[in-house]
């Protein structure tokens, strides 16, 4: 693999590599994706036919052959078309093309203006595969990314179809800024509820799902996350709920929301048995202090059950490392903190000997407000209750 990897970089940096390659970032500047406003006033007998209902859309879209320009011309058109219950077939489709595109990449080379370079695939793939039911080959050699009209329209057909779906999904997605759109957002996150979550991957479609909503949820919605959180069936989409989920009640305008994003938090603090979700959630958790309302920024209660337990972790050496528990959960509480004891410096070396001397300091001033911040959490345990009453009401994606 060492020399593969040699000989690409041979390649790329030589001198008719190089030139190679820059021409075709050239290339890719002056060679934008068509406009919406193009794709919009396109009009042909077929795309005339496609509009007329959802299923002829779809089968145009996801139509095995190539022509580029008037598939993405339907899809834009034809955004209000698709009904949002389509929301899991959509997913279905896209995750089927992303699972083939990790394994051969539709035979492109990296486009020109991406910092990726042109590695072989990781699986070695079968050049004849099914996509949507029908027959695909993988181009022998591999072939420039597509940055002209004329090389879009020749371009992989599933590679096509992908960019497509995503014009597609995006009719789908509501507006959750201001002005919020309100209906549109429940029917939505109602849809995507309607989602599976039986596998790792299905459940990673689910968080990234629930993210095109970005600052509206709902109890159930925030529920299946804390669930995909807690579920050791689910690492990986454990390990993206994680990263998100305090993040999520920042932006969600609910008096539910600090309170829910708490409660989850501590759960998955306090339940998951994947180590990279725990330590993903306390690097979160500052942002159970935050909310933008109005466009403004707020400041929130400190949660103090969450401080609570990521201080005890780290001060508690079976949890990791004295800086892996510096960095992890100490410095995540300083970060929630409005007095901290010090500033979180997560560029600082471990091998420096102020690890263990903020670890030091940490324990001395966790001992000077622990039985304040036990008070705290005695206080808020009634809203907590209440909050985990709400998400232990759901029980999708157990």
């Amino acid at each position: 693999m060492r020399w593969m990897f040699l000989a690409v970089a041979a390649s790329l940096f030589s001198g008719q590599g190089q030139e190679e390659r820059q021409q075709r970032m050239r290339l890719a500047l002056a060679s934008p994706e068509p406009r919406v406003e193009e794709l919009m006033a396109l009009r042909t007998a077929r795309i005339d036919q496609a509009l007329r209902s959802p299923e002829r859309l779809w089968q145009f879209v996801t139509l095995p052959e190539p022509f580029y320009v008037e598939r993405r011309a339907a899809a834009v058109q034809g955004r209000g078309t698709i009904p949002v219950a389509w929301v899991p077939r959509l997913w279905r489709a896209i995750g089927e093309l992303r699972r083939e595109q990790q394994r051969h990449r539709w035979g492109l080379k990296s486009h020109p203006l991406s910092a990726a370079m042109n590695l072989p695939s990781s699986i070695e793939p079968e050049r004849q595969r099914r996509i949507f039911g029908h027959g695909w080959s993988v181009p022998d050699r591999p072939i420039e990314y597509p940055l002209t009209r004329e090389e879009r329209e020749q371009a992989p057909w599933p590679w096509q179809v992908q960019v497509a779906l995503g014009d597609l999904y995006s009719g789908l997605i509501p507006n959750t800024y201001a002005p919020l759109e309100r209906d549109k957002a429940e029917a939505y996150l109602a849809a995507v509820l309607t989602m599976p979550c039986t596998t790792d991957e299905e459940a990673q479609w689910f968080v990234e799902a629930t993210q095109s909503s970005s600052h509206f949820k709902t109890p159930a919605i925030m529920a299946a996350l804390r669930n995909i959180g807690v579920n050791p069936a689910l690492p990986g989409a454990a390990a993206q709920v994680s990263g998100m989920y305090a993040d999520a009640t920042r932006l969600w305008d609910d008096p539910r929301a600090y309170w829910i994003g708490y409660a989850g938090i501590l759960n998955i603090l306090r339940k998951t048995p994947h180590a990279v979700a725990r330590e993903g959630a306390a690097h979160q958790a500052v942002h159970l202090r935050e909310a933008f309302r109005d466009g403004a920024e707020l400041r929130r209660p400190i949660p103090a059950a969450v401080i609570l337990d990521m201080s005890r972790r780290g001060l508690t050496p079976d949890t990791g490392s004295e800086w892996r528990r510096l960095y992890t959960y100490v410095f995540s509480v300083v970060a929630a903190l409005d007095e901290p004891p010090f500033q979180a410096d997560r560029g600082m070396s471990p091998e420096s000997p102020m690890v263990s001397q903020r670890v030091g300091e940490f324990r001395q001033w966790y001992e000077a407000h622990r039985s304040a911040l036990e008070d705290l959490a005695r206080q808020q345990q009634r809203e907590l209750d209440e909050a985990e009453r709400v998400l232990a009401g759901f029980e999708k994606c157990l």
